[in-house]
């Protein structure tokens, strides 16, 4: 490796993460356009980006939040989220992780101005050792957590605006928060041994073919 090669390599693992914070408080009021440039996030959101309802002479449109993510510059990779979402299991981890477990959520706009910012609340067991009973009651659990239908088995959207009034609730003090920094430069990961690899893929092959069936059994069991 070439010293120039070296001091660069250095240099971006020592690059410190850049941090934003913006306070929803102060995205209030703004249009779509205005909320995507104070983000940083890719401009020109449009109603094809979002849910609409028109309803008793109201029009509110609403967007998943990481529509207004910010976008990350050339060579770095972004994070985005609202960090004052409280993580009923706790989970510790860098900052970069944490915001991570908290990006979903709606942002409600009425007559083209932002009225309301609903985070999507963590659940609890998230971040437990993962087994496939547990992923299947995870997913069940964040299926039951939607504002969309207002009883299970409903059709979504059937009572119209009143979907507003099961988003969840925003914290005090709620901000959208980002974490840019360089790639990450790790190597790609494999055992270092074609054979092995090889070996290990037709050990698996016999039990990839009845997934499918598996699965299209679980889900009919399920409805």
């Amino acid at each position: 490796m070439s010293l120039i090669a070296a001091v660069l390599s250095l240099a971006l693992q020592a690059a410190p993460e850049r941090e934003t914070q913006v306070p929803v408080a102060a995205l209030l009021g703004q249009s779509p356009a205005q909320v995507a440039a104070s983000l940083g996030a890719a401009t020109g959101p449009t109603t094809a980006d979002a849910l609409r309802i028109v309803e008793a002479g109201r029009t509110v449109d609403v967007y998943p939040a990481m529509r207004f993510w910010r976008v990350a510059p050339a060579g770095d990779t972004c994070v985005t989220g609202f960090p004052e979402l409280a993580d009923p299991d706790n989970t510790q981890g860098s900052p970069r992780a944490r915001l991570a477990r908290r990006q979903s959520g709606y942002l409600v706009f009425e007559n083209d101005r932002l009225v309301a910012v609903h985070p999507r609340a963590l659940l609890p067991g998230g971040n437990s050792v993962a087994s496939r009973a547990g992923v299947e009651a995870f997913g069940r659990a964040r299926s039951l957590q939607s504002p969309w239908p207002a009883v299970p088995g409903r059709l979504p959207l059937h009572d119209g605006l009143a979907v507003l009034d099961r988003l969840p609730p925003a914290p005090a003090g709620l901000s959208v928060a980002s974490i840019c920094g360089p790639k990450p430069n790790h190597p790609p990961i494999r055992s270092g041994d074609i054979g092995t690899d090889i070996i290990w893929a037709m050990i698996g092959l016999p039990f990839l073919v009845t997934v499918p069936f598996t699965r299209s059994e679980e889900a009919r069991a399920d409805r």
